[in-house]
């Protein structure tokens, strides 16, 4: 099948498929989540995104257990385990073409604060979100079939955009 990097206009839909998709995990995995975000260009209103709702989850340990692994199968998804050798991160994809990107990570980890920031400063620079747009609208159609190309692409905005973020974050941008 298919699995594309298209950049569509915002959907304020994707607000309620998080939140249809919140409360099916909470269903499925009850108290062994700590908290649930939604993070990624979905989550930010008035962006063009990728038409995939990245959804950041805390669980009471990093490492999904086979039990919950099942649970989360039973669902629709797809574990990918560690991803990127980024230790401090556990990844699920639902659907094809994909729906959901399930991101597992301790809150208040590197990787759940930098994804929390990120979103939170798009969300109130709007200039800087047109910026992000804008390359990855350029990308998508560069890389449409190259998932990883597109993904490393933009790692070098985003890593100067995270820069200006923290500055934001400790009021100096």
């Amino acid at each position: 099948m298919r699995d594309e990097v298209w950049i569509v206009e915002y959907d304020p839909g994707w607000v309620d498929r998080f939140e249809r998709e919140r409360g099916q995990l909470l269903q499925a995995l009850r108290s062994d989540i700590g908290q649930i975000e939604h993070i990624g260009s979905t989550a930010v209103p008035g962006f063009a995104a990728k038409p995939i709702v990245d959804i950041l989850m805390g669980l009471q340990q990093l490492i999904p257990t086979d039990d919950q692994i099942c649970r989360l199968e039973q669902l629709g998804y797809v574990y990918e385990g560690q991803v990127l050798s980024i230790s401090e991160h556990h990844f699920f994809r639902k659907g094809m073409p994909r729906r959901f990107h399930l991101h597992i990570a301790q809150p208040g980890s590197p990787f759940w604060q930098r994804h929390i920031l990120f979103r939170d400063f798009l969300r109130a620079h709007p200039n800087q979100a047109e910026e992000y747009i804008s390359l990855k609208r350029s990308l998508a159609t560069q890389f449409r079939h190259d998932r990883k190309a597109y993904a490393a692409s933009k790692t070098p905005l985003i890593e100067a955009m995270l820069s200006k973020a923290r500055a934001w974050q400790h009021q100096e941008f």
